[in-house]
């Protein structure tokens, strides 16, 4: 400690107190390219490699998705589609991932509605629900990456003081559901 104590004296009666606040300025910059630049370089190189496998993987499925005839596209569609007796075990995801989200759902409203000429069932729900601006909104985020046949078809946001934390959100989605035979 003294040493470097000494060293620093040294160093301001060579280069005077601006050159000394310099080096410091200097010294701590290195320091900050160290600690925090470098990992984030580190991440973002991370980032990019997962994102040129993904972009790769996309590219190979559209190649795969065009060599497909119009039957075959139409089939490996609906072969996405989850079954209609799904629909309990999707529905239970849903609230699972509002608990996860830490958004309460104050009730719930359904409506099956079919296509008659289709094979697929529409299964329209409405939630409104309570919690914070960013629970609901990872909610429907995380709702919408867990379950790919569900969509949000509206969403309504209000709040009742300006100051208060807690945000109302009537949410809209539909579950597309393979029709039973």
């Amino acid at each position: 400690m003294m040493a470097a104590l000494s060293l620093l004296r040294r160093a301001e009666r060579a280069i005077g107190r601006s050159g000394l606040g310099a080096l410091l300025v200097l010294a701590g910059a290195a320091a900050f390219h160290l600690l925090a630049v470098m990992p984030l370089e580190a991440e973002i190189a991370d980032l990019r490699a997962q994102a040129d496998g993904l972009q790769a993987t996309a590219q190979q499925a559209r190649r795969a998705t065009a060599a497909l005839e119009g039957s075959e596209q139409l089939q490996t569609f609906y072969g996405l589609i989850p079954a209609f007796g799904d629909a309990p075990l999707l529905l239970n995801e849903v609230f699972g991932t509002a608990a996860r989200s830490g958004v309460r759902i104050d009730a719930s409203h359904y409506r099956i509605a079919e296509d008659k000429g289709g094979r697929i069932t529409r299964y329209e729900i409405t939630l409104p629900v309570t919690g914070s601006y960013v629970q609901v909104r990872n909610f429907v985020a995380f709702v919408l990456s867990y379950v790919p046949s569900l969509s949000l078809d509206a969403l309504a946001i209000r709040k009742d003081k300006i100051d208060d934390g807690e945000v109302r959100a009537d949410i809209r989605m539909t579950l597309y559901l393979e029709r039973a035979s």
